[in-house]
């Protein structure tokens, strides 16, 4: 599902352009693995940023979850799959969902998804 919210590449009903993501593609993720909530993959439905909770990775409820031990997989505006883990510190993944929002650098993958 994709994070929909202020300052994130879904922010209302304009569209966002590449050059409007200023934290650069690979430090912005686009879209995120989410587990346990009965919508359809093909659904029109978004995560809303405002009401994430935290810690990730739990399966159910409109949050950022899997099934896979120890996190979940996110893919980032420029195409790149990572493992996030789901102790990940909330200000951290925060700044990664917003497109213009000082993000820092992007943590090191615990795993790469071939």
């Amino acid at each position: 599902m994709v994070i929909a919210g202020p300052n994130t590449v879904f922010d209302g009903v304009k569209g966002c352009r590449l050059s409007d993501i200023l934290d650069g593609t690979s430090n912005t993720i686009l879209v995120v693995e989410v587990a346990g909530t009965g919508v359809n993959w093909g659904e029109p439905k978004d995560l809303n940023a405002s009401q994430l909770t935290y810690p990730l990775g739990t399966p159910g409820g409109m949050n950022p979850g899997s099934y896979h031990p120890g996190g979940l997989h996110v893919a980032y505006c420029g195409g790149e799959v990572h493992f996030l883990t789901e102790n990940m510190h909330a200000p951290t993944f925060q700044a990664m969902i917003t497109k213009a929002g000082d993000t820092p650098a992007k943590p090191p993958p615990v795993r790469r998804v071939p």
